[in-house]
């Protein structure tokens, strides 16, 4: 059985011990950081267009429930909810293209990045508020934070499990 991380006591694990998989010292940080990178480059190297489509599918699938519960206290005609859709689903795959191309350059391009980002983020604001109004698009923007974070609870729970 592998040792686990930190100095063994009664009461249990030390927090302030050093841990096994921590790095030693700067040169094994920067190695494992350099590893990362090419391991974020090698993942968005592979993702094919189908795949991306899948992701984007999966994604959208996912969130369905939410907006179509928000759209119907809106009272939305169908019209209304397929444009709106259609909009959040091109920002999030020009989103998703964005994240794959920095992964790929990686942190030489993180500032071009995040430009790119936030002004993929504002056109897509611009037409949800043009379609919706603003009161709307702020309820829409609450509503998809939500969403983001029951998703990252429930990552944290499947990796706390993980380390069980």
């Amino acid at each position: 059985m592998p040792e686990k991380s930190g100095l063994h006591t009664s009461a249990g694990v030390s927090s302030d011990a050093p841990a096994v998989d921590r790095p030693q010292s700067r040169e094994q940080s920067d190695e494992l950081l350099r590893k990362a990178r090419a391991g974020m480059a090698e993942v968005a190297s592979r993702m094919t267009r189908e795949r991306q489509v899948q992701l984007m599918d999966s994604h959208m699938q996912m969130r369905d429930a939410g907006y179509r519960q928000l759209f119907s206290s809106w009272n939305l005609d169908e019209t209304t909810v397929t444009k709106t859709l259609t909009i959040i689903r091109d920002r999030e795959a020009r989103l998703l293209e964005k994240k794959l191309h920095h992964m790929k350059e990686g942190p030489s391009y993180t500032s071009t990045f995040l430009k790119e980002q936030k002004l993929e983020r504002e056109l897509a604001e611009m037409e949800l508020v043009i379609l919706l109004g603003q009161e709307r698009f702020n309820e829409l923007t609450s509503r998809e934070a939500e969403m983001d974070a029951e998703v990252q609870a429930q990552a944290r729970e499947i990796m706390e499990a993980r380390k069980r």
